[in-house]
């Protein structure tokens, strides 16, 4: 991982996080969200992923978006 990668400060999340990320981002590598969601489990720290097999580094497609938007809205009325 990258020396200024999330990952290596991943011991001071206390909060809840969503992610999001395409499978096929040529920007950011999918791993790099895996690697944190892992993580971020293995310390009990609440965690939504959405992993999108087929979109790229920004949502693209409409059902996708619709997915996303939902499942944001629902995270955010339960964390704050």
């Amino acid at each position: 991982m990258p020396k200024n990668s999330p990952i290596n400060t991943v011991h001071k999340i206390k909060a809840p996080m969503f992610f999001e990320h395409g499978a096929n981002d040529a920007r950011d590598p999918v791993v790099e969200s895996d690697a944190m969601v892992k993580a971020l489990r293995a310390r009990k720290i609440g965690v939504k992923y959405l992993r999108f097999p087929d979109e790229g580094h920004r949502i693209s497609k409409l059902k996708n978006r619709v997915i996303f938007y939902h499942e944001l809205a629902i995270f955010l009325e339960q964390h704050l």
